[in-house]
């Protein structure tokens, strides 16, 4: 099958509205958690799972503050592109809109809007997902985590 996954796909091209007016100034993935916005936390995330290029599925109105923050590289040489999605045709369509990009290679998809924490001092479960699927040689799986209550 094969022995690393190196591609992710973020879909960040959702309107926020559920936020609003918080989103009117600020893309709800660029909102901040502590000292950085979500995106940050989940580009970390991807970087420490062993990820080496990521692709940003974006709106037109979210490219220019996500591609200034960002730019086209990240610590440790993680390389970034940016695509938009013209129309809001929901997180499949973002999806989809990267198979060029990704080609037959295994990737990941994240959700520009969404963190999955570990435990502190335990792999992360994107981490163990990976290292799952190569070593049992799964198609595709997801990782699924119990919501706070």
């Amino acid at each position: 099958m094969y022995s690393r996954v190196q591609k992710a796909v973020i879909a960040a091209a959702g309107s926020g509205l559920r936020l609003a007016p918080l989103t009117h100034a600020i893309p709800k993935e660029m909102l901040p958690i502590g000292k950085k916005p979500v995106l940050h936390h989940i580009v970390d995330e991807l970087r420490g799972a062993g990820i080496r290029e990521v692709l940003f599925v974006v709106s037109s109105n979210k490219i220019g503050m996500i591609e200034r923050y960002f730019g086209k590289e990240y610590q440790g040489g993680l390389k970034l592109d940016y695509l938009i999605q013209h129309e809001p045709l929901g997180s499949g369509r973002a999806v989809l809109c990267a198979e060029t990009w990704v080609g037959k290679e295994p990737f990941v998809v994240a959700w520009g809007d969404t963190l999955v924490y570990a435990a502190p001092q335990s792999i992360s479960p994107l981490k163990r997902m990976i290292h799952y699927a190569v070593n049992h040689n799964r198609e595709s799986l997801v990782v699924l985590t119990q919501h706070a209550s």
